[in-house]
């Protein structure tokens, strides 16, 4: 995984779209355990010491990392190091044109 400190938009590839944080905000993103070593502990506790590192970076207020909802085990390990559901961005397309939503209302998430 990766963080990147003082980040102001993102593109989110999961929906294809780009996402403004609040100012002093950190991202932990492209996290990824080989199947062969899931089970063991190591994405909570690279997790954490992210965590950790991202406390010692001065005026940091906000941390921020993205899941695709169905991703259950990863969901579980970020709620477990001390993450709150924010919200949800939802990409709908018809007939080609396409959509994003934040929450419950339509966001300004789209391509720049």
């Amino acid at each position: 995984g990766w963080l990147t400190p003082r980040e102001s938009k993102s593109f989110i590839t999961e929906v294809g779209c780009w996402h403004e944080f609040p100012p002093n905000t950190s991202v932990m993103w492209d996290f990824y355990t080989l199947p062969a070593c899931r089970g063991q502990g190591l994405y909570s506790r690279s997790l954490r010491r992210i965590l950790s590192d991202v406390a010692t970076i001065a005026g940091t207020e906000f941390v921020y990392i993205a899941v695709p909802a169905n991703n259950w085990p990863s969901r579980r390990a970020i709620e477990k190091a001390g993450f709150k559901y924010h919200d949800s961005i939802v990409r709908k397309t018809r007939f080609g044109s396409s959509r994003y939503e934040i929450g419950r209302g339509t966001s300004n998430c789209g391509p720049y």
